[in-house]
Formats: C-alpha cells, structure tokens, sequence
C-alpha cells in the first residue's frame, strides 16, 4: 500500500561502464610517471664514462664544439645550446650522490660554451663537475638518448632519430591514409615537412624527441579512435600524449602536439560520429592532453621536492613560469597578437611557405571539383569547424605564454604550419552523409570500425 505520496526519485548511479572508465583513466594518470621515473632511473644507471668516451670522440673530431648555435645546411639555425644540455643530462652528479637522486636532480654540463670544457677537463683526468641540476622538466629523452649514445655514439644517435622521426612519420600518414584517402595526411603533415627544420631536428636532439613523441602519440591516438571511438578512449589517448611529449619535450612544440592529438582524434571519429558526439571526442582528447601534460609535469616537480625541498622548487617553479607567460627580456611585443603574429612571420619568412599555401588551395579546390561540385559532398559544415578546431590551439598558447613564444620564436612556429595544415584536412577528408553514430550516448560501448574511404 501507498499513502498517496510518490517516493523520492534515487539519485541514478553512473553507469558501471562508466566508472571503470573514469577508474581506467586515474590508474592511466597514475602509472605514466612511475613509468617515466623508471625508464629515468635506468637510463642514469649506465655507465657515464660509456657516455663521455663517445662525446670525447667527438670533441677531437671537432663534431662537439663550444658554439651554441649554428647555422644548418638549409639555413636554419641549430640549436646546439639545448643539445649540449641534452647529450649530457645525467653526467656531473656529486660523488655519494645515489642513483634516485641523480635520477631527480636531472644533473647537465650545460650548454656547449660550459659542457665542452667541462667534457675536456674530465678526458684529461679532472673530476666531471655539473653546472648544475636541471629538475623542472622531466629529461625524458634521456632514457633514449643515453643508451644510444652508449652503443652507437652521438653521430649514430643522430641517424637513429632521423629514421624515428620519417619512420614515424610515414607510419602516421599511413595510418590516415588508410581510412581517410591520400589527400588528408598530405595537406596535414606535408606543410610542418616542408616549411620548418623536420629534416635537420637530429642536429639538436632535444628538439627531434620532442617531435618524435607528437607524430608517435597522433599516430596511436588515431589508431586507437578509429578502432573504438569512445569518449574515454579520446581522453585515454589524450593523456597519454600530453604526459609522453611532456615527458620527451622540453617545451619545443608542446602546442602543435596538442592540437595534432585532437585533431587526428576527431578525423578518426568523423566517419562515424557527427554533432555534438564528434566535438565531445575532439574536446575529450584535448582535455586528457593537458590533464596528462601537466599531471605529468607536476609529478617531477614532487619529486624534486625530495631533493631540493618545497620552498626551493616551489621558487623555481614560480619565477619560471611567471618569466614564460608574462616576463619582460628587452623585446618583448604586449601588443595584441603579438606572439601570432611573431609566430605567423618568422613561419611565412620559410622559403617554402608561401608555395605551401597555394599548394594547400589547389590540393582542396582539386578534391571538391572531383566530387563533383564546388563544395565537400556532402557538406556537414558544422563537423568540419569541429575538425578545424584544434588549429586555434598554438595561437592561445602563444597568446598565453608571451615571453617563450617571442624569445623562441625561431622554434615556436612549427605549430604554425601543423595549425594549417589541421584546417587543410578538416576540408578535404571525405565525409559520409549522415554519421553512423551521430545519437550516441556517453557510454562506453565501442563502436563500428570505420568504413575505408580509399
């Protein structure tokens, strides 16, 4: 019986897919920085002098000079100094200093000017002084570069990366070929080949692992969507690209790996999905990417503070970071967009860029007249602003951290073609009329593997 009184509703539990989502994702969180801290530890156990040997060979060669910077083959301007400080990131700890430490403290001989000299005093017998510890990021790449360097030495280390980064490369394309059609990785990624230094990032090897682990990380992410187009599948994919390039990075493109893992996401989504489920896949992948890229970052800067303690850390960290949004070195333009526009020259001054644009225009003229009339059939206009979104992404960071993308814009604007070339796609991928899962719902069931579009 009922006295006449409707009982209150119970509050609807998530559904139990949902949670072990959501579960999935904090123990994703979780175990990345074990992982890098691992891969961290064991990189600093190998012998340094494996490591000095190699770079001593290198300094009597005259292959590792004093220089930090230096002009490229075609034109660009290597950057040595950051190089310098990656080749030697783990020599130099203090005697009675335990691996974990080491590990931590991130140790580096500096730039060339400091690093040679140093590398030179220890050939001759003197103790191998640091200048000192680099704790705030995370030196991921060392636990490439240092076995590397170990085994096949600087100069086959810099070969070995120049196979990673076409390998990968092609391996991406391949994979947005497949299911895309040509067209979408050629207007894509051929714009960041063409127009910055892709073919001469070995020579500073920092700057190769970096963009190594955003075409590494796109190409997961979009096998991965393509397979299963999940919302947490997209902010799984997320997290993992933004922890991995913060983890190999430091901070050379972080922006365009931002907007190339949401960007490939949602070109990996759109032949099945359409409407506001498209965008929630885009934004899950973006939001995972900085959850996981600060999380990530975060996580050094605990255990730092082992180390160095919180207040010093703390002092780094903040001096640091208000230096790279807002800090003044003398040249810096607060006008208003200004680090686009800065970003926008220094890209456009590229000897092939403005043959790139055009190319991009009659690359997506020529694929709408072959479908038979001037626009995309079919047009799902509003799908396509949701592919192109991702390109607004390196313009806020720009915006955002002022100071770096002026003092560095002459590495800051490879996001500047990667941003284009997310538009160029957005307008060329061939769409089906009506999404086949346009009404899905928030759950974690998988879906249909899309259908090749050749």
């Amino acid at each position: 019986m009922t006295d006449g009184f409707a009982a209150p509703a119970a509050e609807t539990p998530p559904a139990p897919s949902r949670r072990r989502a959501i579960r999935g994702l904090v123990v994703l969180l979780l175990v990345l920085p074990v992982a890098g801290f691992v891969l961290v530890l064991v990189a600093d156990a190998i012998p340094d002098r494996a490591i000095t040997r190699h770079l001593g060979v290198e300094i009597l060669d005259e292959r590792l000079t004093t220089e930090d910077y230096g002009p490229a083959l075609t034109g660009h301007e290597i950057d040595r100094f950051t190089d310098c400080i990656g080749i030697t990131i783990g020599l130099g700890s203090p005697p009675g200093t335990n691996p974990v430490e080491s590990a931590i403290s991130s140790p580096t001989l500096g730039k060339c000017s400091e690093a040679v000299p140093r590398l030179q005093s220890y050939l001759d017998g003197e103790g191998l002084e640091q200048a000192y510890p680099y704790f705030r990021y995370w030196h991921g790449y060392s636990a490439l570069l240092r076995p590397s360097i170990a085994l096949v030495g600087l100069q086959g280390t810099r070969v070995v990366m120049l196979v990673a980064l076409v390998g990968t490369l092609l391996g991406l394309g391949r994979s947005l070929a497949r299911r895309h059609g040509r067209a979408v990785p050629l207007v894509l990624l051929t714009p960041f080949v063409v127009t910055t230094d892709f073919i001469e990032l070995p020579g500073s090897l920092p700057h190769a692992t970096g963009t190594l682990a955003i075409l590494a990380t796109s190409w997961i992410a979009h096998e991965v969507i393509a397979r299963s187009a999940t919302w947490s599948r997209a902010a799984a994919v997320g997290i993992f690209g933004g922890a991995t390039v913060v983890y190999l990075d430091i901070l050379t493109i972080p922006a365009g790996g931002w907007a190339l893992c949401a960007a490939v996401t949602g070109l990996a989504a759109s032949p099945l999905l359409g409407g506001g489920a498209l965008a929630l896949r885009s934004v899950a992948a973006a939001t995972g990417w900085i959850v996981g890229y600060s999380w990530m970052w975060f996580t050094k800067w605990v255990l730092a503070s082992f180390v160095f303690g919180i207040e010093r850390v703390v002092d780094v960290i903040r001096f640091t970071t208000e230096n790279r949004i807002s800090g003044d070195n003398g040249n810096i333009d607060d006008g208003l967009v200004a680090s686009i526009r800065a970003n926008a020259s220094v890209w456009w001054s590229q000897p092939l860029a403005g043959v790139t644009v055009a190319l991009l225009a009659v690359a997506v003229i020529v694929t709408w007249r072959r479908r038979g009339r001037w626009s995309p059939p079919p047009r799902r206009w509003a799908d396509r602003l949701v592919l192109a979104a991702p390109a607004l992404v390196p313009l806020v960071w720009y915006e955002l951290l002022r100071n770096h993308s002026q003092v560095h814009v002459w590495f800051t604007y490879r996001s500047i073609p990667l941003a284009l070339g997310i538009v160029a796609a957005a307008l060329v991928i061939a769409l089906p009329a009506a999404p086949q899962r346009s009404d899905e719902h928030l759950d974690d069931e998988p879906v249909d593997e899309p259908v090749d579009v050749g």
